[in-house]
C-alpha cells in the first residue's frame, strides 16, 4: 500500500477488513486504502492518501454498491487477487 505507484499507475486500492468488538458483539469493518500518486513527470514523488469504510458490513450490506462506485470514481480498478494468509498484531510483531 505504501510502496511507490509503478508505470502509469495513478491510483493503487487495497481493501481490508476489520474484525471489532463492541458490546459483546463482533463486527466486521470494511475499508478501501486509497494511495494516489502523483500527476506528471514534476509530480511523481507526490503522493496522497484516503480510505472508505463500512461500519459493520453485516448490517449496511446495502452500502455495497455506493462502495464500489465510490472506489471506481476514485480511479480505482478491480484486481483478482487474494491472500494466503491472514496476518495479526503477534504475527507481524
Amino acid at each position: 500500500m505504501l510502496e511507490n505507484l509503478v508505470g502509469n499507475d495513478r491510483v493503487k486500492v487495497t481493501i481490508a477488513d476489520e474484525k471489532q468488538t463492541i458490546d459483546k458483539e463482533t463486527v466486521t469493518n470494511i475499508y478501501a486504502l486509497i494511495h494516489f500518486g502523483g500527476h506528471g513527470e514534476e509530480r511523481k514523488q507526490d503522493n496522497g492518501f484516503a480510505y472508505l469504510k463500512i461500519f459493520d458490513l453485516i448490517n449496511n450490506l446495502d452500502k455495497i454498491d455506493a462502495f464500489q462506485d465510490a472506489i471506481e470514481e476514485a480511479g480505482g480498478k478491480f484486481d483478482r487477487a487474494f491472500f494466503m494468509e491472514r496476518f495479526d498484531k503477534h504475527k507481524l510483531n
